[in-house]
């Protein structure tokens, strides 16, 4: 599977409480790989896909989206477009998660994960991205 590193928006990233990914990409940046006219991605079938690092603790369940929005943040006027409940039985060490398909376009100028704690955790962590591409026998429900 191919990680782009312009889409990965966390890498072993604690979550604890509700948090939005440490990396944020910006589709407008001259330097962006995705920066078009338009501000589109997502011509193309892509998958947001979330493996935990570390196992959770304490939580009841957590949602996991992708958003995109006019604002770094990902807070005010954001966009949803994918999300999943996880419960914590399923947040394990080692565990793969398809949090959804998605074939954009994404016409905001950042996108990036979000994370929704059901009650905050004592230990967690995640890396997330997008891909075109997922491993056989990946859970995608």
């Amino acid at each position: 599977m191919y990680i782009d590193k312009a889409l990965q928006f966390s890498d072993a990233q604690a979550v604890t409480a509700d948090a939005v990914s440490e990396n944020i990409t910006d589709l407008k940046a001259a330097a962006s790989p995705h920066a078009t006219a338009d501000q589109t991605i997502g011509q193309e079938k892509m998958y947001l896909v979330m493996i935990v690092d570390v196992a959770f603790l304490t939580t009841v369940s957590m949602d996991v989206s992708l958003r995109s929005s006019d604002e770094v943040t990902l807070n005010s006027g954001h966009v949803t477009h994918a999300t999943k409940n996880i419960l914590l039985a399923a947040l394990t060490a080692g565990s793969k998660h398809v949090i959804g398909t998605f074939d954009g376009p994404i016409n905001e100028r950042y996108v990036g994960a979000y994370y929704d704690m059901n009650t905050n955790a004592t230990a967690g962590a995640v890396t997330t991205f997008l891909t075109k591409d997922i491993d056989q026998g990946w859970p995608l429900a």
